[in-house]
């Protein structure tokens, strides 16, 4: 028994070297306490791993759970979301966040009812935009939107 568990141990070693990968298991480095973003954050699902958007660009994005999107403008004022497809069925809720999080406007969309809502922003940095589906029927189904100067 003693055997096969040192060989399987020294199989799994040689795989793990081969592959470049006995670097993440057997090293004593801050990697570990700084993990990789990318894993850390496979969906736009919270502030941190929002995604980052322009002013003016076309998002599209699956309606299957809170979507955070991140948008940094250069100064205050009023601007519009301007939702251009959605969901044939359900309803969409789209709410603007500023940088603490605070709720500047909370808008309902219908399915296949796209539209848009104009808010304002008081000071230039952060605007979190967070898509969410409210009923599961609009799951996996895709929406458009864009935020501009009206």
């Amino acid at each position: 028994m003693l055997r096969s568990s040192f060989t399987l141990f020294a199989l799994l070693t040689l795989v793990l070297t081969s592959t470049g990968c006995i670097d993440e298991f057997f090293t004593d480095d801050d990697e570990d306490l700084n993990p990789d973003p990318v894993t850390q954050c496979p969906y736009n699902t919270t502030p941190d791993c929002s995604d980052q958007i322009s002013l003016g660009s076309l998002v599209t994005g699956l309606a299957d759970r809170d979507r955070y999107y991140r948008l940094d403008l250069a100064s205050p004022g009023i601007y519009e979301l301007d939702l251009q497809s959605m969901p044939t069925s359900g309803r969409l809720d789209f709410e603007v966040q500023d940088a603490e999080f605070n709720r500047v406007v909370r808008e309902v969309f219908n399915a296949g009812s796209p539209g848009s809502f104009v808010f304002e922003v008081s000071q230039a940095g952060a605007v979190y935009v967070i898509a969410d589906a409210i009923t599961s029927s609009t799951r996996d189904e895709l929406f458009t939107f864009r935020v501009k100067t009206p």
